[in-house]
Formats: structure tokens, sequence, C-alpha cells
């Protein structure tokens, strides 16, 4: 379904309309902005060349915790929504994840 949506273009939004969403909901841009990729799609592009140093990455993007999507908020939403928790069991351990290859500061997210 996903494919035949983005295939027929259903399925996608224009880069411009992640800005406003974004604001709204406190994210925020470092030295990247929404765009296309020729053949690829939607993509964050970087403003300038970026460098990383022994001090590690420069961070691209600010995300409050609220909009991650982990395992604690997907058990939080579970609690009040009974017709996702149903879904979720159905799935068992199909639909769940053994790692995260993001590190979290805080209350944002960070790229490494």
């Amino acid at each position: 379904m996903l494919r035949r949506g983005k295939s027929q273009g259903w399925l996608s939004l224009p880069p411009e309309a992640f800005n406003p969403w974004a604001q709204l909901n406190g994210v925020r841009f470092h030295e990247v902005k929404p765009g296309q990729v020729a053949g690829r799609g939607s993509a964050l592009l970087a403003t300038k060349t970026i460098a990383n140093s022994s001090e590690g990455a420069e961070c691209l993007l600010t995300v409050p915790r609220e909009l991650i999507l982990s395992q604690e908020q997907v058990l939080e939403q579970a609690k009040v929504d009974r017709d996702f928790r149903e879904l979720l069991q159905s799935l068992g351990d199909f639909g769940r994840v053994g790692s995260c290859f993001l590190q979290f500061s805080h209350s944002y997210l960070l790229f490494c």
C-alpha cells in the first residue's frame, strides 16, 4: 500500500509542507532544510558543509521528546487508545524493534 501510494502520488507531500508542521511542534532545523532529491524523494538537505570533529557531530535537527516514537511513547498511547492497544497485541513480537540507533539527551534527539 505504501509503495502504491507513493507511486500514485497520494502518499506524499511537498517539502514546504513540513515547515509549518515543524514550527507548530517545536522542531528546529540547524543548517538543514526540507527539500527534494531527484529520483529519491523528500529529504533534509544541508545548507552548508557539515563537518564532524573529534568532539562529535553537529546537531542538525532538534526534536521535542514527545514527538519521538519510542517504546515508552507507544506503550503510553496504548494505555489510552483501546484500538491501538489491540493492534499492538495482535502484532506480538513482530512489531517490536530490539535496539535504537539514536542517542537521547535531555528532551532532544541528537543525530550522531
